[in-house]
């Protein structure tokens, strides 16, 4: 195979990095408390289809058909009537009682005269109708409430949304973090290795004695212990940003290292911050949280009217048709013949309940009363937040700056210190001290810089919007 087309197979299997907005994305999609927040939303079309029932027409149809079958036994009784006059059959004999004849009979109890089986079939068809003309309000009430659910509902997944952002977010940089520290704990170590190697020459030159290799083999295992604890950490943070991702735990992941990032050693552009005024307001205007207690109050306003609609009365259009016959093309044949059919006005009207419906209006007033302490409650906490953010954020721009400057000077340092030694005017300690102080100053500086990236999210997500 040509060496282009194995390197050109090589680049097409690797898996490509990760950026910080596909791992957004696929938080945001995959998370379980965004298709929670999904299917509560979707559930709300069902819920306005049930409310809008209560005031469309209810029409049912019931149809039937059976066969009874009766073997009952008839009982007659025994009489043997003695016409007077009556000898031989002669023609006094015709005379009948029902003639008007009269008689005499001897009654001589009962007999079974016959046994008739029957069969009887019986066909039935009937159509009824119900619409709701007037019930004080409520389905009016039930409609609007509806629409309140769903603006929650919308809320609700913009929490869970944020959420899985904030969350992916601190987990990528987690995981770039450790990845950084892994990076830096290798560099550490081969120094360490390094170290080792200059130790023995001068070992063999005898520069120095024993107790020299000795400090220089502790060092570099120190360093490898070090460098498999930042790997361990660095597989840790992998598994988090899949398990927020939806993903699972053992999947590959390689992560791409954002700009910001790759620059971290360098002063941070001036970011516009806005004030806190308009912070604020932005977070009033956008915050999904406060638009929830919002639909919720309105929600609690709807159950007030709701249940102040049980104190008026109910009026409906109620019709009704039916047909029953032994015949079924009676029953299914001509809908004009053989058939009952009627419609009317049913009222009713509760009077009376012992003080329920009265009680169920209060306790929705004081439902009212919590939703609304609880909405100035999140006002209040998102105005905390929105302060506690900027001035967090504020703060770790100027960390970041002492950090790149102390990784300057460490810089300087420990570029001084292996001048000295190279001239063998600086211990190994004073060396490896040099370049620990170094490795850690910069290590600072990108975690800083890190902290500035994770700290502007948390900002947008205590104002609610994606970006300032």
């Amino acid at each position: 195979m040509p060496a282009g087309f194995l390197l050109f197979a090589l680049l097409v299997g690797q898996p490509r990095p990760l950026g910080l907005d596909q791992a957004i994305a696929a938080a945001e999609a995959g998370t379980r408390d965004v298709i929670r927040a999904e299917t509560d939303l979707l559930l709300v079309d069902i819920d306005k289809a049930r409310a809008l029932a209560t005031i469309l027409p209810s029409i049912s149809v019931s149809a039937g058909a059976g066969e009874t079958f009766l073997n009952q036994t008839i009982e007659g009784r025994d009489y043997e009537y003695k016409i007077p006059g009556c000898q031989g059959g002669g023609p006094e004999c015709n005379t009948s009682p029902r003639a008007g004849g009269t008689y005499d009979f001897e009654y001589k109890g009962y007999y079974d005269a016959f046994s008739d089986p029957v069969s009887q079939p019986s066909f039935t068809l009937g159509i009824s109708g119900r619409q709701l003309i007037f019930d004080g309000g409520r389905w009016w009430a039930v409609l609007s409430r509806n629409g309140d659910i769903k603006a929650q509902q919308i809320a609700g997944l913009a929490i869970a949304r944020s959420a899985a952002r904030l969350n992916a977010v601190r987990r990528f940089y987690d995981l770039l973090r450790a990845k950084e520290g892994v990076k830096v704990a290798e560099l550490q170590l081969a120094r360490a290795q390094a170290q080792l190697e200059r130790q023995r020459a001068r070992l063999a030159a005898g520069e120095v004695g024993p107790d020299a290799i000795a400090t220089a083999e502790r060092n570099l295992a120190v360093d490898r212990v070090a460098a498999m604890q930042r790997r361990f950490a660095a597989s840790n943070q992998g598994r988090a940003l899949n398990l927020a991702m939806g993903r699972e735990p053992e999947d590959e992941l390689e992560i791409e290292v954002p700009p910001a990032v790759k620059t971290a050693t360098a002063a941070v552009p001036p970011l516009v911050i806005p004030s806190v005024t308009e912070l604020i307001e932005i977070a009033q205007e956008n915050r999904p949280e406060i638009a929830q207690l919002k639909a919720i109050i309105g929600i609690v306003a709807h159950n007030i009217d709701i249940r102040k609609a049980d104190r008026w009365p109910v009026l409906a259009l109620i019709a009704s048709y039916s047909r029953s016959s032994r015949r079924p093309e009676r029953v299914y044949g001509d809908p004009s013949d053989n058939y009952a059919a009627s419609i009317g006005l049913l009222f009713t009207w509760t009077l009376f309940t012992g003080g329920a419906i009265e009680a169920s209006v209060t306790e929705a007033g004081f439902e009212m009363v919590k939703a609304r302490a609880a909405y100035a409650e999140v006002v209040r906490n998102v105005k905390s937040e929105v302060l506690e953010k900027r001035q967090r954020l504020l703060i770790l721009i100027d960390v970041h700056a002492n950090a790149l400057e102390a990784a300057r000077a460490s810089r300087r340092a420990r570029t001084l210190v292996e001048a000295k030694a190279a001239e063998g005017k600086a211990s190994a300690l004073e060396l490896r001290d040099a370049e620990i102080l170094e490795s850690q100053a910069v290590l600072s500086a990108i975690e800083g810089r890190i902290e500035i990236e994770v700290g502007q999210a948390e900002l947008l997500r205590a104002i609610g919007t994606p970006r300032l």
